[in-house]
Order: structure tokens, then C-alpha cells, then sequence
């Protein structure tokens, strides 16, 4: 058996295999981390519309501060709802407006631009806090997401 010399030719076609690869998986990567904002986004509106259905058993109450995951866990029915997908598995990533928590619904002037729940840098369950503790930068191309009194979510940049 003889050998071949390695062409020049040889060297180009490998390295345009190479360069269409790479051209070929980088949008798949750009893909998955939309796909894990739009989860995110998903999860705070199915915690968000649990928490307005909690109020609505509750005489218009939100969930108290102490183990509000459980508190709405029967409504979710979902446990995955409380973890965002761009954190750690072990990790949870959202918490609870510290200035909401236990608070009456129908107090709120305007649930439209009261944040509810949000991704938190507090990473336990249960987390509380304020919008101060939004991570910066975001986790979701450079965004993070919220969910409002009045059930809806977005993504914004923090401040």
C-alpha cells in the first residue's frame, strides 16, 4: 500500500468542510438560547396566572412570602415552572416581589407595571426580593424576564 501525499487541495477541502460546519451549528446555538428566554418567559406566565388564581381562592391575597413555590404548586401542577432554564438544574432562579408578597390584589393601583416575579440571582426556593436583584447582565441575551400583577411577562433590559 502507498502512501499519498497530503495536497494542498486536501487542505482546502478540510477546511471548507470545517468552516460549513461551523456555519452550519452556530445558528442552532443562537436557537437554543431564545429557546430557553421563551421558556423562561412561559414559566413566569404559568406562575403569574397560578398566583392570580391563588388570589382568587384567597379572598384576593397574594401568596406570602414564606414557600410561595408551594403555595401555587397545585395550580402550576408543574415543578419545572419554578426553575428558569438558563440556571444551574440544582437552582430555581425566580423570586417573588418582596413589596407584593402577602399583599391584597385589589390594592395593587396598577398591576400592569407592578412586577410580580422575575429572574432573581437568588437562587434558592422560595426566593423573595426586589428587582434589585435582576442579574446583570441578563440571562437571556443579555435580558432578563418579569411577570406583572396583572399576568403578563416580558423581557427587558435591567437597568
Amino acid at each position: 500500500m502507498t502512501r499519498r501525499a497530503i495536497t494542498p487541495v486536501d487542505v482546502l477541502l478540510c477546511a471548507s468542510t470545517l468552516v460549513s460546519a461551523t456555519a452550519a451549528l452556530l445558528p442552532l446555538q443562537h436557537q437554543v438560547a431564545v429557546d430557553k428566554r421563551t421558556v423562561c418567559l412561559t414559566n413566569l406566565k404559568m406562575n403569574a396566572t397560578a398566583i392570580a388564581i391563588y388570589e382568587a381562592d384567597y379572598d384576593d391575597y397574594l401568596p406570602r412570602a414564606k414557600k410561595w413555590m408551594d403555595s401555587i404548586l397545585p395550580y402550576t401542577r408543574n415543578e419545572k415552572s419554578f426553575h428558569c432554564p438558563s440556571v444551574a438544574s440544582s437552582a430555581y432562579g425566580y423570586a417573588l416581589s418582596s413589596l407584593l408578597a402577602g399583599k391584597n390584589a385589589a390594592k395593587i393601583v396598577n398591576p400592569a407595571s407592578e412586577a410580580l416575579s422575575f429572574d432573581s440571582i437568588v437562587l434558592s426556593r422560595s426566593a423573595v426580593s426586589t428587582l434589585k436583584t435582576l442579574p446583570k447582565p441578563g440571562r437571556h441575551e443579555g435580558k432578563d424576564n418579569v411577570a406583572y400583577a396583572d399576568t403578563h411577562a416580558k423581557s427587558m433590559a435591567p437597568n
